[in-house]
């Protein structure tokens, strides 16, 4: 599905027919899920534990970019670059599965970066309330049985525009679409997420893949026959003052040895051009680098102007002294 038809799936009217469009039980009717529970709808305002997850992400803050990370993380695990040189999700070598597994892997980077601990059902748990985590890359999240009338963050991806949204919602069985797939798992009807789920933040950029900016014949280049070194030389003097995540050296250096190393050895080769190599591994270089405004972390690299590495006093004396 692609994204303007994913988002036509969220702002279907309640008179719409089928399934995607059936109203959604109001707060006061009864809910019995397919555990057999019973109990009584509420609105998410006077859901004490939807509110306390809700406040908890409010306190710890950085949500977006922690959950941005999380994404970019696990598509980078999808693609596996280290080992079949794949930079974008939407190549034809990616199959259909691979693609779906993002939301598996989501999970746990998410678990990762808030620090949350690791359960089994629900996924983790947060301010003393659990938590199930669910990604979907389509128009809607396979909420499986355990998971009904749980507290549940939403996180939706969409690959066409390099973006990413979340919201806090109580699954109830009655919110969800009475067609399940072969593993009981049911969608969310899209007029319950509209009247019931509370967004934790609207549509967020992901940080581009690099690879992506290339042009054709610079691709060719970066990929091509010639030794490490050559390759990478022209990757940072074509992106110069563009981050280069560790996972995209790995990826251009696919199956080779050392790949950092090679990154460290190219610093003489760049600087007739100008440019000066600064990695987040040192924290002198990180530093340096977020006072021009470029995010290092992870042990990312950036080509930066040579003169901008001056101005910072012992800072840029200590950068000069680790980059010569």
């Amino acid at each position: 599905m692609d994204s303007g038809a994913a988002d036509a799936l969220f702002e279907m009217p309640a008179t719409s027919a089928g399934g995607r469009g059936r109203p959604a039980p109001p707060p006061g009717e009864t809910c019995r899920n397919d555990r057999g529970d019973v109990h009584v709808l509420d609105r998410p305002e006077h859901d004490s534990e939807l509110q306390a997850v809700h406040g908890w992400f409010e306190i710890f803050g950085r949500t977006p970019e922690l959950i941005g990370d999380a994404v970019e993380d696990a598509i980078y695990y999808v693609l596996d670059g280290a080992r079949t040189h794949r930079f974008d999700i939407r190549d034809e070598r990616v199959d259909s599965d691979e693609r779906r597994s993002i939301g598996t892997k989501l999970q746990f980077h998410v678990i990762e970066n808030f620090e949350l601990p690791r359960l089994r059902h629900p996924d983790t748990e947060v301010a003393g309330v659990g938590l199930e985590i669910k990604g979907t890359i389509g128009g809607n999240w396979a909420v499986p049985k355990e998971g009904q009338c749980g507290v549940t963050l939403l996180i939706r991806l969409d690959l066409e525009r390099d973006r990413h949204k979340a919201w806090l919602m109580r699954t109830h069985r009655a919110w969800l679409r009475d067609g399940a797939n072969n593993d009981g798992k049911r969608g969310v009807l899209a007029n319950a997420l509209r009247a019931y789920a509370v967004e934790l933040y609207g549509w967020e950029p992901l940080r581009p893949n690099p690879l992506k900016m290339l042009e054709p014949a610079d691709l060719d280049v970066v990929f091509g026959d010639a030794g490490q070194q050559p390759r990478l030389t022209h990757l940072f003097r074509t992106l110069p003052q563009v981050v280069i995540p560790r996972a995209v050296i790995l990826t251009v250096c696919a199956n080779r040895d050392d790949p950092m190393r090679r990154v460290r050895a190219i610093r003489p080769l760049v600087r007739p051009f100008g440019l000066e190599l600064l990695c987040g591994k040192w924290p002198a270089q990180r530093e340096l680098a977020e006072d021009l405004g470029f995010d290092l972390t992870g042990a990312a690299w950036v080509a930066v102007p040579a003169p901008d590495l001056d101005g910072y006093g012992p800072l840029s004396e200590q950068v000069r002294a680790e980059v010569e």
